[in-house]
């Protein structure tokens, strides 16, 4: 991906990003970092203002997820982890989870397997700030 001048920019809302910036359009476009007022922050690639290719977003509840982006959603292979340690890996389309994702645990559970597989449908929410919900779907 080809980016533009490296620089900052604050925007109106209160958000700053740092990285290449397309002169002609103002907009993030190659690898940098947007960082919100709430504490959240995007660290990767970017295309003409949005998230797209691999990037990782560390949202301000400590969860993250590393993997692929397509205008500003997750899409394709990645990873969250959550601040418990805890790792969901899979395939996204459009933010959605699809296909089978593999669950790991950092430590030895006795209930739960430290590994396990489930459909995506069985996760309640892939979304930050829910780091246990998804236990009681296995």
């Amino acid at each position: 991906m080809r980016g533009g001048r490296y620089g900052q920019k604050v925007y109106d809302d209160g958000k700053i990003y740092d990285g290449q910036i397309w002169p002609e359009i103002n907009k993030p476009h190659g690898n940098g970092m947007m960082t919100w007022n709430n504490g959240d922050q995007y660290n990767g690639q970017w295309s003409y203002g949005k998230m797209n290719g691999k990037g990782t977003m560390l949202w301000n509840t400590g969860t993250s997820y590393t993997g692929n982006w397509r205008n500003n959603k997750r899409h394709g292979n990645g990873s969250l982890i959550y601040p418990d340690g805890k790792v969901v890996e899979g395939k996204w389309d459009r933010d959605n989870p699809i296909g089978k994702f593999i669950v790991s645990w950092p430590n030895a559970d006795p209930i739960l397997h430290r590994t396990t597989t489930i459909d995506a449908a069985e996760v309640e929410d892939f979304g930050a700030g829910d780091d246990d919900s998804d236990r009681d779907t296995i």
